[in-house]
């Protein structure tokens, strides 16, 4: 018997991969899919979708590459070091060369044919710089395609590149997508694992502190919470537990200890700017507070000589 067949899951809720079974409902994502779709037929040019690893970029491009493939020329690739650009176009599409001329005629055609053309790179920030360069020099002679791309935050500053002073005008949109607050992290944890459940088994395994700790430990993508709650489900697999305990928890925790260190790594770097900013205002409102203060009092003093002169003077 499997941890699955053991808690009664239809499919696995938290897989390591990107192949995600079920749909988290993240408002934010969706609001950016549908707005990239909607504006891809109309304005022509570079959509960048940024954010750090697991937090939904893939699952981002799928969904509006669904959405505009049909009738419509598309072409998709996730992108490492030896991507070989239009030889990757040409497999995809069965030519025989795949010389920058080649590539151009053929896209030509399908424009012709009123087609819409979309070029989707997934970790764009792979790509190499000649790879780039046949990229952006397909983008500057067909200048009606469509590039969407998906990556870390180093892409920000490929596109900008000054080498290429034509990109300036060709991107239409950056969007950065941002980590899970903890409690979306914790929703996402009750959410997926209920609907992995059969229906007849329906139950809450994962209570609130429980996830409140993965929350808190994962750095608040998909990858993370996903990595440290099925260390825990397997956990209390091994210890026969229906129901998740702590000491599942933090033996996921403990496993996944250099994920957690990287993370509150972070963290702790966070709260530590917080604090230096907060002392620094501190120190200067109470300069400004100081300043009025002894400013207040010279003017007593100088009131008070004034008036003990003037007493003086009057005698």
């Amino acid at each position: 018997m499997s941890f699955l067949e053991f808690f009664h899951f239809d499919k696995d809720p938290f897989p390591l991969n990107s192949s995600y079974n079920y749909v988290f409902k993240n408002k934010a994502q969706f609001n950016i899919i549908d707005e990239v779709v909607n504006n891809l037929r109309f304005y022509h040019g570079i959509y960048s979708i940024v954010g750090h690893s697991g937090i939904g970029k893939t699952f981002m491009l799928n969904q509006i590459l669904m959405q505009v493939k049909n009738n419509d020329f598309t072409f998709f690739i996730c992108a490492n070091e030896k991507t070989n650009l239009f030889k990757m176009f040409a497999e995809q599409f069965s030519l025989k060369k795949y010389e920058e001329n080649d590539i151009i005629q053929f896209i030509s055609k399908h424009y012709k044919n009123g087609e819409n053309i979309f070029f989707f790179i997934d970790d764009f920030q792979n790509l190499n710089e000649s790879e780039r360069i046949k990229l952006f020099s397909l983008l500057y002679h067909l200048n009606y395609i469509n590039i969407i791309v998906a990556g870390d935050k180093s892409i920000i500053k490929i596109l900008k590149d000054k080498k290429f002073p034509f990109l300036k005008k060709s991107i239409r949109k950056i969007y950065k997508i941002s980590h899970f607050s903890i409690w979306k992290s914790m929703r996402y944890i009750n959410s997926i694992s209920i609907q992995a459940l059969s229906l007849s088994q329906y139950k809450q395994l994962f209570g609130f502190f429980k996830r409140f700790l993965i929350s808190f430990f994962s750095n608040r993508n998909i990858n993370d919470i996903n990595l440290i709650a099925s260390s825990t489900l397997k956990e209390a697999y091994k210890n026969k537990n229906s129901k998740i305990t702590f000491h599942d928890v933090f033996y996921a925790i403990k496993i996944n200890l250099n994920l957690v260190k990287e993370n509150l790594y972070f963290k702790f770097q966070k709260i530590f700017f917080v604090i230096l900013i907060l002392i620094s205002l501190f120190f200067a409102i109470k300069i400004v507070i100081d300043r009025q203060f002894l400013l207040q009092k010279i003017e007593i003093e100088k009131s008070i000589d004034e008036q003990e002169q003037n007493f003086q003077n009057f005698f």
